[in-house]
């Protein structure tokens, strides 16, 4: 069985992502130290095709907070964080995923022919659109997030940017824009009309409120690129398993979308970086429901 897995396609070797599919992925090591907090990733030494990425948290701060004039029941209440600043740190799902792009940076070659625009949704640090950015394949990555994350993410992008150019290298343009999963329509990808490529997200849902938004957020976008080049982008999410109905939740509502999920073979992830079960790679196919006759352009409805 190994060796026909092995002669068998990268695409060839993914499953549909389901709770059978993770039952018969085996327990690495690696599952083990991240269950047990054991493991923890240090983004200072993370390098890219031999280009260092330069990443910092985004920092809490009040004083910032008070001068934007937001107060914290308006922060909360359009936050897709849920009162929780997951943005504010760089997950050990971001630092496997941006090894596999490393590995595979096919996969953030573009449908078009100048290799397009790669969109990282939920972005907190930037370090997997940034990771993506140094592979010096795509045309111009869009980081997105809410702007608490936007000082941070044009500071690691500016820094990571300079340090490339020392060496010459690095041709791919790096951007910061707003995207608000309950407000899609009013965020600045959707009015600056970004039309993604490539759309990926590391650990970007761990709580049920923030499946919904995703799931309509990346409709949208694979509307919007439908409408305008008759094909919706390549999707690759990598996410950490913490919660079996949390993660039938995701399947479920992505499903009801439009929107299907695949796992990456654990064996095609680095093998440094090789989770079995614990954090996974997904591929995220979209085809259009038989009802959706317009794109996904509005906010999201009261529930």
């Amino acid at each position: 069985m190994r060796e026909k897995n092995l002669e068998m396609s990268k695409d060839e070797r993914m499953v549909e992502w389901s709770e059978v599919a993770m039952k018969e992925r085996p327990f690495t090591t690696l599952d083990g130290l991240l269950e047990m907090g054991g493991l923890e990733y240090d983004v200072k030494d993370l390098s890219i095709k031999g280009r260092n990425i330069l990443i910092e948290d985004v920092e809490s701060d009040d004083e910032e907070e008070e001068k934007s004039g937001v107060d914290d029941e308006e922060e909360e209440e359009d936050s897709y964080l849920v009162g929780e600043d997951t943005g504010r740190r760089t997950w050990e799902a971001s630092v496997v995923f941006a090894k596999y792009i490393e590995a595979h940076s096919e996969l953030v070659l573009g449908k078009s022919k100048d290799n397009g625009i790669v969109v990282e949704v939920g972005a907190g640090s930037g370090v997997v659109g940034i990771s993506a950015a140094a592979t010096d394949i795509p045309k111009c990555v869009v980081l997105t997030d809410l702007e608490y994350c936007h000082k941070a993410l044009r500071r690691n992008a500016e820094a990571s940017i300079a340090l490339w150019s020392k060496s010459k290298v690095g041709r791919t343009d790096i951007t910061v824009k707003s995207l608000n999963w309950k407000h899609v329509a009013t965020s600045g990808v959707w009015k600056d009309g970004v039309i993604p490529d490539v759309v990926l997200g590391s650990e970007v849902v761990w709580l049920y409120e923030l499946v919904e938004p995703l799931a309509r957020t990346l409709k949208a976008l694979c509307e919007m690129r439908l409408a305008s080049k008759g094909a919706p982008p390549k999707i690759y999410l990598s996410y950490q398993s913490r919660d079996a109905d949390l993660d039938e939740e995701l399947r479920v509502t992505f499903k009801s979308n439009g929107l299907r999920l695949y796992l990456v073979h654990h064996n095609d992830l680095p093998e440094a970086y090789r989770f079995g079960r614990k954090i996974v790679v997904l591929k995220c196919e979209y085809t259009r429901c038989k009802d959706d006759d317009s794109p996904t352009t509005t906010d999201e409805k009261a529930s």
